[in-house]
């Protein structure tokens, strides 16, 4: 057979089944066709046809691996659960046009498991299986095995007609399964390896003599069905997921190989534990039953190395043997699980130790003045953590005054107080999407459009490997208001749709917008930024003031909305002292052939500092509030070092 693979190349390829002929000593010749065991899996390999004897050592290429031998060895475990998607499935390998079955659902739920379990049921003698594909073989075709080692010319195409012509022939009796085969689709310029593979498939399935199982997940289906010529030769079998039961009984069935892999323990009253901490913190887009599966397998994992480690100290510590001699073998508890979870999501597993206590007392000696707003976040945050029910939307505060009054402060310290560091923040400039076309830059490009095919990261493509984060939208009210309704989305959903086919899920963010607009309103109606006594403001009465400048709509959406008050200059004198600390904590660090003097000012004492009462009168105006404070201590300290040049000490207030 010759196939052509360019304008000026021929390959001359020759059926998978030329292959193999033995020589008069009854051996395989080196061009052979071979079946050889390649640890647990068993790899169909063929030699390309115009390949030339082996010399010693040398093996073929393996392109297949057998599932019907993996499962002969005990490799698969029982899928529960999927009969009917094994019924559809069957139902479509046995038709007689399109026998081509595309398992579809979302990352997780278990659709390479059902083709293992055919191949299991098919080695069990199952009598439907068996009715339907006695004596076929299914193997998988790893893609990157089809890829790999194929630069030359020639050696891609020529690999690929190797598959298609052995599981065409009747007898090999051979179904191919290719998992994640979105990968073979896309334009020719930006994946020309894999289109190539898709270029010679489509005739192969057309024809029917191929039958395939191919695996995507739901998103990727889209893309892969968008191809008319492509999705015609499919049947499509929905994956969905399982429930929390289901997800249960399945860990009871897997549990004895866990338990004996890891010598741990895992008793059955944090089975069902186990499913809903897996369902709290799971990356968006896993799904049961890999979450609880993923959640078990690093929770034992954990447990095994503390064992590990509090053996090796037992024998300086005689002492811990007690602690080991009560329990021989670790048992898991919700504990345990819960901080393996948030490890697995988060790289923390003590993030959520940072409380609402914390909070406040950081707030309080960090923020000076906003009573009101203090408190409101901090008893947000607190039943943030009573967890009474699964969130779906995000803790969502929308903190509205004069620029300078600690807005952006207090979204820092929630960030750090609550999640552990001040990182995990996505900041959001929004006066940067004053445009609609700005939407492309948080959600992607429409497809068809300039830049639909790039690879660019999207400001909360980090928010799929932990969605424990705060948002910060600063001067919301600046973005378009189309951008603005993406938001009110997120609110009121806690998940949206880019155009990449990819949701974000914001249910277990903290969303932070601030505003500036309605400043001179409020003032004016009294609502008290004006005011020494500094209460509380309704909501309904900011919402008045702001729906000249938001829909009433989107502002309906924020769990809280805060009022923010002018700084006076004696809330500003304390600014400085906080800052004063803040700066000379860290130039200390940074200098250490230097000291600096006083180290450290008591907040409540600032009023009776002259130095700080000197640069209090000389910076603060009430437009700026307290924006001038940091700007104000660093210029200090840094001209007094400048004016006094050969010293190593310094008098600084």
């Amino acid at each position: 057979m010759e196939i052509k693979t360019g304008k000026h190349d021929t390959l001359r390829m020759a059926s998978i089944h030329d292959f193999g002929k033995n020589d008069q000593n009854g051996s395989n010749s080196g061009s052979g066709s071979s079946t050889s065991a390649s640890g647990s899996a068993v790899i169909v390999t063929q030699a390309p046809s115009n390949s030339k004897s082996k010399g010693p050592g040398e093996e073929d290429t393996g392109l297949l691996v057998n599932y019907n031998e993996l499962a002969k060895k005990g490799e698969f475990t029982e899928a529960l659960f999927r009969d009917a998607q094994i019924m559809q499935t069957l139902s479509v390998l046995a038709s007689k046009n399109k026998p081509n079955a595309l398992l579809t659902g979302d990352a997780g739920v278990g659709k390479t498991q059902i083709v293992e379990e055919i191949a299991r049921r098919l080695v069990n003698d199952d009598p439907i299986v068996n009715g339907l594909l006695k004596g076929i073989t299914l193997y998988e075709l790893p893609l990157g095995k089809i890829v790999s080692g194929s630069s030359l010319v020639g050696q891609l195409e020529e690999k690929i007609y190797q598959v298609i012509d052995f599981a065409q022939n009747a007898k090999s009796k051979a179904i191919i399964f290719i998992d994640e085969i979105h990968q073979i689709m896309g334009s020719s310029e930006t994946n020309p390896t894999y289109n190539k593979l898709a270029q010679i498939l489509k005739p192969a399935l057309g024809r029917g003599h191929l039958r395939v199982i191919g695996a995507t997940t739901t998103q990727e289906a889209v893309t892969f069905l968008s191809d008319p010529a492509f999705s015609r030769r499919w049947s499509e079998v929905q994956v969905p997921e399982l429930s929390p039961e289901q997800t249960a009984e399945i860990i009871l069935n897997i549990r004895d190989t866990f338990q004996k892999h890891h010598n741990v323990i895992l008793p059955d009253n944090v089975i069902e534990q186990a499913v809903a901490i897996g369902d709290e913190f799971k990356q968006y887009g896993s799904h049961r039953p890999d979450t609880t599966i993923t959640l078990i397998d690093k929770a034992m994992a954990d447990a095994r190395i503390k064992r590990i480690k509090l053996e090796e100290d037992a024998k300086t510590n005689p002492q811990l043997n007690h602690i080991i001699a009560a329990q021989p073998r670790p048992i898991i508890n919700v504990k345990q699980l819960k901080q393996s979870a948030l490890s697995l999501l988060t790289g923390d597993e003590k993030m959520f130790e940072q409380n609402a206590d914390r909070l406040k007392d950081t707030l309080n000696t960090q923020i000076i003045g906003q009573a009101s707003a203090k408190t409101a976040v901090v008893d947000a945050v607190r039943r943030l953590g009573l967890r009474l029910t699964k969130r779906k939307r995000p803790v969502s505060f929308l903190f509205a005054g004069p620029s300078g009054t600690g807005k952006t402060e207090i979204a820092k310290q929630v960030t750090e107080a609550v999640f552990g560091s001040k990182e995990r923040m996505v900041y959001i400039n929004m006066s940067e999407f004053s445009n609609p076309a700005s939407m492309t830059r948080i959600i992607g490009s429409s497809a068809g459009y300039v830049g639909s095919d790039s690879k660019q990261e999207l400001p909360f493509d980090t928010l799929e490997n932990n969605p424990y984060q705060v948002v910060l939208l600063d001067e919301f009210e600046k973005a378009h208001t189309e951008v603005q309704r993406f938001f009110m989305q997120a609110l009121d959903e806690g998940v949206v749709k880019t155009n990449r086919n990819k949701e974000i899920d914001f249910s277990r963010t903290i969303m932070i917008a601030t505003t500036n607009a309605g400043v001179i309103d409020m003032a004016k109606n009294a609502i008290g930024f004006t005011q020494d006594a500094e209460p509380e403001r309704s909501s309904e009465d900011i919402i008045r003031i702001l729906q000249s400048s938001f829909d009433t709509e989107l502002l309906n959406r924020f769990e809280k909305l805060i009022a923010f008050t002018p700084i006076k200059k004696e809330d500003y004198t304390r600014i400085l002292a906080v800052k004063y600390n803040q700066i000379v904590q860290e130039a200390q660090a940074n200098r250490k052939d230097l000291v600096f003097s006083p180290s450290h000012v008591d907040i409540e004492q600032a009023l009776q500092n002259d130095k700080l009462l000197e640069l209090a009168e000389q910076s603060y105006t009430p437009a700026s509030n307290g924006r001038p404070a940091e700007r104000t201590i660093r210029e200090h300290i840094e001209q007094t070092i400048l004016d006094n040049p050969n010293d190593t000490q310094f008098d600084l207030l």
